[in-house]
C-alpha cells in the first residue's frame, strides 16, 4: 500500500540512496558505503548488484541498477532474514538482546571476535544513535537520556539491551 508507513519509509530510504530518485546505481551504493566508512571496491559493488538483480555484468560501467520495486523486494527479504536472526538469539521472546546475546550473534555469524568491553561500547553507541546506519536517531539519544550528576545525558544500565529496531 503506497500510503502505508512501511512503503513510505522504503521510498525515503530509496531516495536517500539514489542520486537520481529513479534507480540506485552501483556508484550510489559505493558512495553510500564510503560515507558509512565501509569502503567498497567497484568489483565488490558489481558483485552485490549482480546478486540482487540476478544479472551477470562483468564491468562496473555496465553495473545493473535497482528499480524501486527491486529495492523493495530486497529490503523486505533482508528484513525477514534479520528478524529471523534476531528471534534465534532472543530465546526468551523478550523482544530485546542483551550485550551477552549480541556477542553470541556476532560470534555465531563468524563476523567478529569482540571483547565484552567492545560489545558494551557497541550497544551504547547503538542506544545513543551513533551507529553507522542510525543517522543519530537512536531510541536513547543523548538528549533523551536522564541527566547524570554532571548534567550530561547518561547511559542507563537497565537500557543496555537492544530491541529489533536497533538490531537492524
Amino acid at each position: 500500500d503506497p500510503n502505508s508507513f512501511g512503503f513510505k519509509a522504503l521510498q525515503r530510504r530509496f531516495n536517500d540512496l539514489s542520486s537520481n530518485k529513479v534507480e540506485i546505481t552501483g556508484e550510489d551504493i559505493r558512495v553510500a558505503l564510503e560515507k558509512l566508512k565501509f569502503p567498497a571496491s567497484r568489483d565488490s559493488v558489481l558483485s552485490f548488484m549482480n546478486k540482487i538483480t540476478k544479472k551477470r555484468k562483468e564491468n562496473f560501467e555496465d553495473c545493473p541498477t535497482l528499480s524501486f520495486r527491486e529495492f523493495q523486494i530486497y529490503a523486505i527479504k533482508r528484513e525477514r532474514e534479520l528478524l529471523k536472526t534476531f528471534r534465534q538469539f532472543d530465546k526468551q521472546n523478550l523482544g530485546y538482546l542483551t550485550p551477552w546475546q549480541l556477542k553470541r550473534v556476532l560470534f555465531a555469524l563468524g563476523r567478529w571476535g569482540a571483547t565484552n568491553k567492545e560489545v558494551d561500547s557497541m550497544v551504547e553507541r547503538i542506544k545513543r544513535g551513533e551507529g553507522a546506519f542510525s543517522k543519530g536517531k537512536g531510541l536513547f539519544s543523548p538528549e533523551s537520556l536522564p541527566k547524570s550528576s554532571d548534567g550530561k545525558g547518561g547511559f542507563v544500565s537497565m537500557g543496555k539491551a537492544i530491541d529489533f529496531a536497533e538490531f537492524r
